[in-house]
């Protein structure tokens, strides 16, 4: 029994699904211009797939007249009929008319749409209409660029020829040229048309106005008006760096620059060894900053949007380089204007009465100093006029040539030696007594000498000053 109700039920619905009414409709425009006074003609081609059927074509607006239709159609059959509209309440352009296609039996609707174009009477001129999509972002970041599309379609059969779109802000602006042909039943014309623009980085964060503008001739046929949001944009400062290097010395300039459009204040630092610290300059005045045992310059940077600042790191080897070369060249001239016969006075007490100094040995060493002989060697000393020369004729011992006393100076010693090679050492001793007891110590006046040298120079040389020094006990 089961069986039976299922297939009942089942050859009742393939009843209904066979008996529902299926059509297609086909449109061929017969005249989509008219004027005001004239009546566009469509023929309309409907197939009936379905079961045998009543169908009625009609309008269900205000602003055209158009005459219902109604006929049957057997299954499989076709029909063309042919609609008028005329229009009433319409102006000048391009109208997508919509049009209902309904069945009685299976109460299929189905809607097409007939384009058409009314111009106006006088010479059947048509008046300019397109319509435009434009694709633009709603906010903008100033360190990217702006892409902006726009779709433009002629809305009528007129042939508007060269056009030209323009975008136009505070911030940006361009314009292309164009060409857009007529609109008809079988071919719609648009041009798809880009714009690419790079934004000053430096713009505040503001709502933009944009204006959109197509002009053909001298004659705006569409004006339209859009906000784009500017957003706030602060990336890190852009730095460029330059160095000029020259004689022992370089100039590196770093510029930085707030690339963003808001205030901000960043550290900027630069790495200096601590060799380079030491000749190193910076202007502004930098802080030093140790981090992981390296040396840095560090400066606290604020900008406004777009500005730039300027620091400057000088390294300047030349005052060590000056200094250096002073050192050589004094170093140089000491060997080459030092006297190649070096004079060292000593003394010691040879005698003591009553606890003060009554003898003294004195001593000059003689050493020429360079591989090169020196030749009529002349040395001269003074002994203070409160102690008298003592002569001894010892073997061995350098007399003097010359004993020459002053009342003032006290008595003088030349001794006269005609040769000394390089590097040899002369030693020449004599003994002073003093006329009183001397406690506290007594001061020996420098010792002179004067010689030539293998050049045929005559040069001089001179001894220390020697003071002694009695110790108290």
């Amino acid at each position: 029994m089961k069986r039976i109700f299922l297939c009942v039920l089942a050859f009742v619905l393939l009843s209904l699904a066979v008996s529902s009414a299926k059509f297609t409709v086909g449109v061929v425009s017969l005249k989509d211009v008219i004027s005001f006074e004239d009546e566009a003609s469509f023929s309309l081609s409907v197939r009936n797939s379905g079961i045998n059927d009543d169908f009625r074509v009609y309008y269900s607006g205000v602003e055209w007249d158009i005459q219902p239709v109604s006929f049957s159609l057997k299954q499989g059959e076709t029909k063309k009929i042919v609609v008028n509209a005329r229009p009433l309440y319409v102006g000048p352009g391009q109208y997508a008319v919509p049009l209902n296609i309904k069945s009685s039996e299976g109460s299929e609707l189905q809607k097409i749409v007939l384009l058409v174009n009314v111009i106006e009477n006088s010479g059947l001129s048509y008046i300019p209409s397109v319509g435009v999509s434009i694709d633009a972002p709603s906010e903008i970041s100033p360190e990217n660029n702006v892409e902006i599309k726009m779709d433009v379609r002629n809305k009528n059969p007129l042939d508007l020829g060269a056009l030209s779109v323009s975008v136009d802000s505070d911030a940006f602006s361009g314009s292309k040229d164009f060409v857009l042909g007529p609109t008809t039943a079988g071919n719609v014309s648009e041009v798809d048309i880009g714009f690419v623009f790079q934004v000053d980085r430096s713009l505040p964060p503001q709502s933009l106005p944009v204006a959109f503008k197509i002009l053909r001739g001298n004659q705006t046929i569409y004006l339209h008006q859009k906000s784009i949001a500017v957003v706030e944009s602060a990336p890190s400062f852009g730095v460029e760096k330059t160095a000029v290097s020259s004689f022992f010395k370089t100039v590196e300039t770093y510029t930085i620059k707030n690339v963003g459009n808001v205030v901000k204040k960043e550290t900027y630092r630069v790495k200096i060894p601590l060799f380079r610290d030491i000749f190193a300059s910076e202007s502004p005045r930098a802080g030093v900053l140790k981090e992981n045992g390296e040396r840095y310059f560090f400066w606290e940077v604020e900008l406004e949007p777009g500005k730039s600042q300027e620091l400057v790191v000088s390294v300047n080897y030349r005052p060590f380089l000056l200094f250096m070369l002073i050192i050589a060249i004094a170093v140089a001239l000491y060997f080459v204007l030092r006297s190649q016969l070096s004079i060292v006075k000593t003394a010691e007490v040879i005698m003591k009465e009553e606890g003060g100094i009554s003898m003294l040995k004195v001593m000059l060493r003689l050493k020429n100093i360079s591989e090169k002989p020196v030749s009529d060697v002349a040395v001269y000393d003074t002994i203070p006029k409160l102690a008298d020369y003592v002569r001894e004729d010892s073997l061995g011992s350098l007399s003097p040539q010359k004993v020459l006393k002053h009342d003032a100076k006290g008595t003088l010693l030349k001794w006269e030696i005609p040769l000394i090679e390089g590097f040899e050492e002369r030693i020449i001793t004599y003994k002073i007594k003093t006329q009183l007891k001397v406690l506290g110590g007594l001061n020996l006046p420098e010792a002179s000498g004067r010689f030539k040298t293998g050049g045929g120079r005559q040069r001089f040389s001179k001894s220390n000053a020697f003071k002694l020094i009695m110790k108290q006990r």
